[in-house]
C-alpha cells in the first residue's frame, strides 16, 4: 500500500515526489481551493487507480456516501 499521503503541494524541487508514477491501487485526491474577491470556493474529486483492495474501496465509498448526506 502507498503512504505516500502530503496534504499540501510539496516543494517543485522534490524529485521523489514528482518522479513517481501512480501505481495499481494507488488512490488519489484532487482539492481545489480558490480566493477571489472576498469569496472563497472549494472542491474535490477522489480518483481510484486500477484496482484498489476491497477495504480501501469500502472507505473510499462510506466517506463519499456519508460525505454528500
Amino acid at each position: 500500500m502507498s503512504t505516500l499521503l502530503p496534504s499540501a503541494l510539496p516543494p517543485i524541487d522534490d524529485k521523489a515526489f514528482f518522479s513517481r508514477a501512480l501505481e495499481d491501487g494507488d488512490i488519489v485526491g484532487v482539492d481545489i481551493t480558490v480566493y477571489l474577491n472576498g469569496y472563497h470556493g472549494d472542491t474535490s474529486q477522489t480518483f481510484l487507480v486500477g484496482g484498489v483492495v476491497s477495504c480501501a474501496l469500502m472507505c473510499v465509498f462510506f466517506i463519499f456516501t456519508y460525505s454528500h448526506l
